[in-house]
């Protein structure tokens, strides 16, 4: 069987996490991939539990329950359900989908006294663009948190690249000259790159895919770093977040350095179509008045 989408997984996944019980991440694959019985196409190179994107859509509708409160993290890698997360399964929901998690935290918006509803098709276009973004977002963030050490090497290098960063394209990728650190499982990118194609000045750009918040002790060691590296900016990339405190390193530092949390790096590639493709386009087209002598 095909792998379902983002939003086919979040019911049954919910409901195996409903016994109350942590769960890893692992063991929700496992049983998504029976509960499925997905198949892996050869481009997974690997059996149905391990496949990157199987794993990616667990990763991607963990974060969105996270964000619903319906579950909360116990360790890394590793989830439990919450009270509301039990008290939405007590309800027997039919389905789970991202409109629907966003609903739980929105607040109730008033029905309009003639009965009639807010909106309209060109809204409710707006809004299923949006979570269909929202979701992309976080199946590309779930892929790159999962994928292998050189995987995660070539996202940055192709990103800097379609960023205009390393020289001339056509160079780009080797006059990178990229050091990579051995950072078991988690891979890390590190190098004085060009800052742009004219190939003036450099960056220095710190890629790693820590799995906590940077705080300040890392951000420092990269100020630190930065001062002694002909560098005039730094860009400090990870796929988790930054705290406060972190941003306020940052903003202390002479030099100008550019932080690119998760959500920003799902982001990004997919403006540069790194790792996605476009699949479908709808043009959204208006009457111009004035065509028909008609001042609106």
């Amino acid at each position: 069987m095909p792998l379902p989408d983002l939003e086919s997984v979040m019911l049954p996944l919910l409901r195996f996490m409903g016994d109350g019980k942590p769960h890893a991440t692992g063991d929700a694959e496992a049983y998504l991939a029976e509960f499925f019985q997905f198949t892996p196409s050869k481009s997974d190179g690997k059996s149905g539990a391990k496949s990157p994107r199987l794993r990616s859509r667990v990763t991607g509708a963990t974060t969105q329950f996270k964000q619903a409160s319906l579950v909360e993290p116990v360790s890394r890698g590793v989830y439990k359900i919450t009270a509301r997360g039990l008290e939405l399964l007590a309800n027997a929901p039919t389905t789970i989908n991202l409109g629907f998690l966003r609903s739980l935290s929105a607040p109730a918006r008033p029905k309009p006294s003639n009965g009639h509803s807010e909106t309209n098709p060109r809204e409710d276009l707006r809004r299923a663009f949006s979570a269909q973004g929202e979701a992309l977002r976080a199946e590309v963030l779930g892929m790159v948190k999962s994928c292998s050490s050189s995987c995660f090497e070539q996202v940055v290098i192709d990103l800097l690249v379609a960023m205009g960063y390393g020289g001339p394209r056509a160079r780009a990728g080797s006059q990178i000259g990229r050091t990579v650190l051995a950072h078991g499982k988690e891979g890390s990118l590190e190098a004085v790159i060009k800052a742009h194609k004219l190939g003036h000045e450099a960056v220095y750009v710190l890629a790693h895919r820590w799995p906590e918040s940077i705080g300040a002790s890392v951000s420092q060691r990269f100020a630190n770093v930065l001062e002694g590296v002909p560098a005039r900016n730094g860009v400090i990339i990870t796929t988790s977040d930054f705290t406060e405190a972190a941003i306020g390193v940052f903003a202390e530092s002479e030099k100008k350095i550019f932080p690119i949390d998760g959500p920003e790096l799902a982001r990004l590639m997919i403006h540069h179509n790194i790792g996605v493709s476009e699949e479908q386009r709808y043009i959204v087209k208006q009457v111009i008045a004035s065509y028909f002598g008609t001042d609106v």
